[in-house]
């Protein structure tokens, strides 16, 4: 009896150790502030959006790559089309120096907004 509780436990901790091995960790705040200055140098307010007049905001959650690319994992907006922008635009961001940051996550909120 003694020996398969032992085993139950053992198969519990193997368990919730390789759940939470999987979750990526928070970026440093150096490391945040580097990806927000990329991606704000990356994003232009693009032509359809002017056209259309459209005002909102994207949020965006991304995992930065072995490679140093960020792979977007979540994001959530009003407007599909500026959705799909943002995210097409930042999986084409490159940067050799964030290859050391492997494996963090950032949180992005990017604002599209037009001035009159």
């Amino acid at each position: 009896m003694k020996s398969r509780i032992a085993t139950l436990l053992m198969l519990c901790v193997l368990f919730s150790a390789t759940v939470f091995a999987i979750e990526p960790i928070p970026a440093s705040k150096a490391t945040r502030d580097s990806v927000v200055d990329m991606v704000k140098k990356s994003l232009k307010y693009p032509e359809f959006a002017i056209k259309n007049k459209l005002e909102c905001c994207v949020l965006v959650s991304m995992i930065i790559q072995d490679d140093g690319t960020l792979k977007v994992d979540a994001s959530n907006s009003l407007s599909p089309q500026l959705q799909d922008y943002v995210i097409n635009t930042i999986e084409n961001i490159k940067n050799d120096h964030l290859a050391k940051s492997s494996g963090q996550r950032v949180l992005v909120k990017v604002k599209f907004e037009l001035i009159a």
